[in-house]
């Protein structure tokens, strides 16, 4: 028996509908459905989680993520968004997706796709801890003030590799390589990189980093005149 998270997009009824359905349909095959609620609230830890199936877009994806706070589970997208660009199958192919999944990987012949994430620590001015974050896509550093640049300094493993005059630093995993990133002209990656997002500099230098690496975007929020 396998305990399932089902996070459905709170806006599209027919994800609604389509999770109560699987509801009924693992329960039929001895599987029990978590409500989002108990993991909230703690009643249900992300390990004893079997499976999550995300349904929705991009957005209930990474919000699934979240909720996983980093533990090992398997996660199966189902596109019911717009985009879908993270989820793996449409609504008709979930129920045979599940049955594939519950005949183990050899067998039903499918694969786990290990994706990078990043850790975020926020700090002040003084080295305080502002808060702690984990990420699929990206990190972004953006300016405080509207209508203007900021200079950034980017680091590596505390080494400092170049400064930036632009509107902010993103810092983006493979998978965010293809979102932000890319929308910023930066290049898919097969490490983390850093990007600037809307540079003025005359070199918009992009840094591609190994999986084990650690940047420190400096904000100091002061504008470019």
């Amino acid at each position: 028996m396998t305990s399932v998270l089902l996070v459905t997009h709170p806006g599209r009824p027919d994800a609604h509908e389509l999770a109560i359905d699987l509801t009924e349909w693992l329960s039929r095959r001895g599987h029990t459905t978590v409500p989002v609620e108990q993991l909230v609230a703690g009643e249900v830890r992300a390990s004893e989680l079997g499976l999550v199936v995300s349904l929705g877009g991009d957005g209930t994806m990474l919000r699934a993520v979240n909720l996983l706070a980093g533990a090992p589970v398997p996660l199966l997208g189902v596109n019911m968004g717009r985009l879908g660009y993270l989820t793996e199958v449409e609504p008709p192919q979930v129920y045979e997706a599940l049955e594939r999944f519950e005949r183990g990987a050899d067998v039903g012949e499918w694969l786990l796709d290990e994706r990078m994430m990043l850790d975020v620590d926020v700090t002040d001015h003084s080295g305080g801890r502002i808060g702690t974050y984990r990420a699929l896509n990206e990190a972004v550093v953006e300016k405080c003030e509207s209508g203007h640049t900021v200079n950034l300094l980017a680091s590596i493993d505390s080494v400092p590799f170049t400064s930036y005059a632009a509107d902010g630093l993103i810092v983006a995993t493979p998978t965010g390589s293809t979102a932000y990133s890319l929308s910023a002209r930066g290049s898919i990656a097969r490490w983390c990189s850093i990007h600037p997002n809307v540079s003025t500099s005359k070199s918009s230098a992009t840094a591609r980093q190994r999986s084990q690496s650690t940047a420190n975007p400096a904000a100091p929020c002061r504008p470019v005149r």
